[in-house]
């Protein structure tokens, strides 16, 4: 049996967060987020993320594709000597098992694994997903395990925010 913790809702224009424990939540622009953590991010980053895709940025000046000894692949982007982002293939798969990206100037990087990866309607999509935000020592961890995966339908997702619940952000 599960117990709700918290909710989150990612649209194109804002993020929802609410947090049963302490009946709080919060309602943001993006642009909130990245001024918090100083990390650049959206909705299409957002999606890519939690769906395993590729984000392919064609403005990387350098690309380095090399296999690691357990047999998966390693590919870097570095930009400008700023940023670099590294994916990690499964070539069985085909699919990402982790992806980092670190921004050296704001000594911020985001780290996401991939793992429990399962059939849903002829795709591999993964059950678990890691994520950790790492910028100037200080690390924030969210896992997320997936229990009812849905691909090309439209469903409701019901978010409502009590009344007795507190706005703690922004």
């Amino acid at each position: 049996m599960g117990v709700e913790a918290a909710r989150i809702l990612f649209t194109p224009k804002e993020i929802k967060f609410m947090t049963r424990q302490s009946n709080t939540f919060f309602i943001s622009d993006y642009a909130y987020f990245n001024s918090k953590y100083n990390i650049d991010i959206d909705y299409k980053t957002i999606e890519q993320i939690l769906t395993n895709r590729f984000i392919i940025d064609n403005s990387s000046e350098n690309q380095v594709v090399n296999r690691t000894e357990s047999g998966l692949y390693n590919v870097e982007y570095t930009h400008e000597n700023k940023n670099m982002t590294t994916y990690q293939i499964h070539p069985a798969l085909r699919k990402l098992t982790s992806m980092i990206f670190t921004d050296f100037s704001k000594k911020a990087k985001l780290k996401v694994h991939f793992s429990d990866y399962i059939d849903v309607e002829n795709q591999k999509l993964p059950e678990q997903i890691n994520i950790e935000l790492e910028k100037e020592g200080k690390f924030h961890i969210v896992e997320l395990n997936y229990k009812k995966i849905i691909v090309n339908s439209t469903i409701k997702l019901p978010f409502r925010i009590p009344n007795k619940f507190e706005r703690v952000w922004p």
